[in-house]
């Protein structure tokens, strides 16, 4: 029953964000607040997806089990398009861009460690942080980028032509593939943040979109698990179509939700404490035959305030 109130309250929070505009001249997918909003989602689609890890019988929750790459994907978008609009708009951006950058994500990742290493007294690392490397490795390679090449076109190609390496790279290496799956998305937020006026689109581009999302989540569920090459394909093409899709939409329809805005706040924080959230719960309800949830929302929260505090220490520590 707990699981059909959640997944009922999630649509239920997406349906009532959703505000008609009757076509406009850029897309609302890129206006802070909606990012804001999106990342919000993201975050609950992630933590969501991989309830099955901890949860033996998720009911309807199960059908949020493949979408967590949807997720990772819009915070991808994100990133990227961030740093490109940035940089396109004062190529100063660049100056101090990786200590930044560094500080930003590692004081999180740091403050996350501590809260399970000290405050819980578990020596373990973060589960699923793998996202800390990977987005830390991209905005080295668009430092390095920006610094030889300048230009954000010219730019723009040459990361292009680094992504398709960085995907063969990690499937003929073997990395996992979360390393590299979803990291089109990145280059997609970059190419949209340097086209200053891009044209609505037209219908057929909005059926074509959702036509090719659905055939590819087919293809992912029917096809996906053939080989790592189908599933890596399947995945960046799913990927795509659905930041392609969201970016169509965005001419018509703005999303906007105080709850999911205010999610995303801390879509960060709570993308790093999920797994310790995850273990402490499974735990604590393990013979019991509800309250999973409840244990999982009153632990989340107090991890999530003292990443806060400890980054204030962090912050203060280095001035």
């Amino acid at each position: 029953m707990t699981a059909v109130i959640i997944t009922v309250l999630f649509f239920v929070i997406i349906a009532n964000g959703l505000h008609y505009m009757g076509g406009g001249q850029h897309s609302s997918f890129i206006d802070k607040d909606s990012a804001d909003c999106m990342k919000g989602v993201a975050a609950i689609l992630i933590v969501f997806s991989h309830a099955h890890y901890y949860i033996p019988n998720l009911g309807v929750l199960k059908i949020f089990k493949p979408f967590g790459y949807i997720g990772v994907s819009l915070f991808f978008f994100c990133s990227g398009y961030g740093v490109m609009k940035k940089y396109s708009l004062d190529s100063r951006y660049m100056d101090g861009f990786l200590q930044k950058r560094f500080k930003g994500v590692y004081d999180l990742n740091t403050a996350a460690t501590e809260v399970i290493q000290s405050v819980l007294l578990i020596k373990t690392s973060l589960p699923f942080a793998w996202y800390v490397l990977a987005v830390l490795v991209w905005y080295c390679i668009f430092f390095l980028t920006a610094k030889i090449i300048r230009e954000p076109q010219t730019m723009l190609r040459c990361l292009i032509v680094l992504n398709v390496i960085w995907y063969i790279v990690g499937i003929l290496t073997g990395v996992p593939s979360f390393y590299y799956n979803g990291t089109c998305c990145i280059i997609i937020g970059c190419a949209v943040a340097i086209k200053n006026k891009i044209k609505a689109p037209s219908k057929a581009a909005l059926i074509s979109s959702v036509v090719g999302l659905c055939f590819s989540i087919i293809a992912l569920h029917f096809w996906g698990e053939v080989s790592s090459l189908m599933y890596t394909l399947t995945i960046a093409i799913s990927s795509s179509l659905f930041i392609l899709f969201m970016y169509i939409v965005g001419y018509d329809i703005r999303f906007h939700s105080k709850v999911t805005k205010y999610i995303g706040k801390y879509s960060y924080e709570i993308y790093l404490t999920q797994g310790i959230a995850y273990v402490i719960s499974k735990e604590w309800t393990v013979n019991l035959k509800s309250g999973f949830w409840i244990v999982f929302l009153m632990s989340m929260v107090p991890f999530i305030y003292l990443e806060r505090k400890i980054i204030e220490k962090l912050t203060k520590r280095s001035r």
